[in-house]
């Protein structure tokens, strides 16, 4: 019995050393958490601020579509205006070419009247077709 007492510091010794190498271990797995923990929040910080970057973008996106979709109307009104006013352009210049057709014709008829045997009355009666011909 005299051998227990006497291996016992060298028990305490393979104890103190088995704590310290798991003190080490953990320490060291410590450090490391802390670490992982600093990324984390320098993660998340970044991330904060690309969403708010896309926030920005997205807005913008947004209100360049808006000017987009006011330019393209503005556009098509303005093409509207321009094809409305060429329609009526082209239809008062239709009626006046109608209303000078018609100031030709009585004119002509008023020249036959006139002058039934002039050379003017020769031409109009060639020019016109003749509806009895057919």
């Amino acid at each position: 019995m005299n051998t227990l007492p006497s291996l016992l510091p060298f028990y305490y010794a393979l104890h103190i050393i088995s704590y310290q190498e798991e003190i080490a271990a953990l320490s060291k797995k410590s450090s490391q958490a802390t670490k992982t923990s600093e990324q984390l929040v320098q993660a998340k910080e970044l991330l904060k601020l690309r969403e708010s970057e896309i926030s920005h973008l997205r807005n913008e996106v947004a209100a360049l579509k808006d000017d987009v979709a006011s330019l393209e109307a503005s556009k098509l009104r303005a093409a509207s205006q321009r094809s409305t006013t060429a329609t009526g352009a082209q239809a008062r210049n239709a009626r006046r070419v109608q209303e000078l057709e018609k100031q030709v014709k009585e004119m002509e008829r008023v020249i036959q009247k006139k002058f039934p045997n002039s050379l003017a009355a020769l031409v109009m009666a060639t020019n016109s077709p003749d509806k009895n011909a057919l």
